[in-house]
């Protein structure tokens, strides 16, 4: 898996700057700000929650915050590159118990012995959710590329044991003070501590809880509760339109069984006249298929794919790069094969940014072609990606993992949506099963959770509904259903909102951008 790290251009300014806390033990990268200005925090906005259950914290990063999880100490690590901010998360262990005073003294000393203009703008000790905190607010000048640069840095350290603090360190350009400050600020009341112990009881809980309500479920249950009507959602994200989603529920057959399908197939409009195409495709195979004899079906399959419309005024460019990968799905090959421009007027170009077909859960059977009492159940993925290097020729080899009978059960990928459907609404629930975590091209748990009833807003009008989460480390989706567990709103992970639309009115909003497509 490929490790991202902060990457800010221009301003590479601030990575020079290290302090370091503590007896020399590890370091925290850093950089902060001048003044206070009041009146600022009411106009904060932040991002979604990013919650790591794993290495026990929670912490609402800025608003368009890119995150990324744990290298080394690092547990995560936050750009917004458009204006040049970094925030860091980082795990110190000191060699003895340190005060918290001790340790703001000691990282202030340390930044005067390595930088020059040290400017203290604040420094101060308090209680965070019960736990000894403090905060340490500098300005210094440091060198980068030969130039001396100015750097901000916030940094606030809050104490787990006598000797082990976690560090959250924010990154800026001196020149946004007033906005940086007032941001950490916001941002650090959002900092929890979380109790892993706790944690992981409520986990194995949940695990116990999934097992239990799976083996209650089949794909069968669910079909007169199907809307066979496709429902459209708009999609916005930092409170602007950025496209629509169209999700669809139907009956079909798949790989020769019978089965539900639901479906989302979207189109997002980027700057510059890029539309990026998403689908995604779910099966779960009804528990007894009529031509078939013998012991109930458990498969379920599914597939994720994305593709971007380039305008390419270089009609030889778009022509050189009308090349896609193939794999053949009986040899397992790749190969590239040239595709004619589907419009070849508008110059155009077509490319696969993500086609990851996932062939989901299925059980192992023995020698003799029988389940035996422990069911080994095995999860095939094959992930194409561009910045994957396939030759032309050679096998394309799936991810593969087994799933023993100890391990949390696999939810079947149509439930995404329609679990809510299955469960008490109206009561506070919590199960969680195995998953495949497409962003992390690996498996994960997922915490599915039912919160009762909650009024909200849809589209300037009340509506009852019911809130439910699902908790993918380090992300939470939110969504709230009507009381037959039908999708009223939803608040994804990555900060998206789904609000419910018509196809009127999305042609209208999109009409020039949607032109282009036909």
């Amino acid at each position: 898996m490929t490790i991202h790290r902060l990457n800010f251009g221009i301003a590479a300014l601030v990575f020079a700057a290290v302090v370091w806390l503590g007896s020399g033990q590890n370091f925290v990268r850093a950089l902060v700000l001048d003044h206070h200005t009041p009146g600022l925090h009411s106009r904060i906005e932040l991002g979604p929650i990013w919650r790591d259950d794993a290495n026990g914290f929670e912490i609402r990063p800025p608003l368009r915050a890119k995150g990324f999880g744990r290298v080394g100490l690092d547990l995560a690590t936050f750009e917004v590159g458009i204006k040049h901010w970094g925030i860091t998360v980082h795990l110190s262990y000191l060699k003895n118990p340190t005060q918290v005073t001790e340790l703001l003294d000691a990282t202030l000393a340390q930044t005067r012995h390595d930088f020059t203009h040290v400017r203290e703008l604040r420094k101060q000790t308090f209680s965070s959710n019960g736990h000894p905190a403090g905060e340490l607010i500098v300005q210094f000048t440091a060198i980068s590329n030969k130039q001396p640069i100015s750097l901000l840095r916030q940094q606030f350290m809050v104490q787990k044991t006598p000797s082990e603090y976690y560090v959250v360190t924010f990154f800026s350009p001196t020149d946004h003070a007033p906005k940086v400050i007032a941001t950490f600020d916001t941002i650090i009341k959002t900092f929890k501590l979380l109790n892993r112990r706790q944690i992981a009881i409520e986990r194995l809980a949940a695990v116990a809880a999934g097992k239990k309500w799976l083996r209650k479920q089949t794909a069968e249950q669910l079909l007169p509760l199907l809307s066979h009507h496709p429902r459209l959602f708009r999609v916005q994200l930092h409170h602007m339109d950025v496209g629509y989603v169209r999700l669809d529920e139907y009956v079909g057959k798949q790989d020769g069984f019978s089965g539900l399908f639901v479906s989302t197939n979207s189109r997002t409009f980027l700057p510059k006249g890029v539309i990026l195409l998403g689908k995604a495709v779910q099966f779960w195979a009804l528990s007894k298929q009529p031509d078939l004899k013998g012991p109930p079906i458990d498969f379920a399959e599914w597939l994720e794919e994305s593709e971007s419309l380039f305008p390419i005024k270089n009609k030889s460019l778009a022509l050189a790069q009308q090349v896609r990968l193939v794999i053949d799905p009986k040899t397992h090959t790749a190969h590239y094969v040239r595709i004619p421009s589907p419009y070849p007027n508008d110059e155009v170009h077509w490319e696969t940014e993500l086609g990851t077909q996932q062939t989901g859960f299925y059980p192992v059977y023995n020698k003799l072609g029988q389940a035996s009492d422990q069911v080994i159940y095995r999860c095939d993925i094959a992930v194409a990606r561009d910045s994957d290097h396939y030759i032309p020729g050679q096998p394309n080899r799936p991810l593969r993992y087994s799933i023993g009978p100890g391990m949390p059960a696999t939810l079947p990928p149509a439930l995404t949506y329609l679990w809510p459907r299955l469960v008490d609404l109206q009561s506070k629930t919590s199960m969680a099963f195995l998953v495949f975590n497409s962003r992390l091209s690996r498996m994960g748990l997922e915490i599915l959770k039912t919160h009762g009833p909650q009024t909200i807003r849809i589209n300037y009008h009340k509506k009852l509904a019911y809130r439910v989460t699902e908790q993918l480390d380090p992300g939470i989706t939110t969504m709230w259903v009507d009381s037959h567990g039908r999708l009223l709103k939803m608040v994804s992970a990555d900060g998206s909102v789904w609000l419910p639309t018509t196809a009127a009115q999305m042609k209208q909003m999109w009409a020039r951008q949607l032109a282009t497509m036909h």
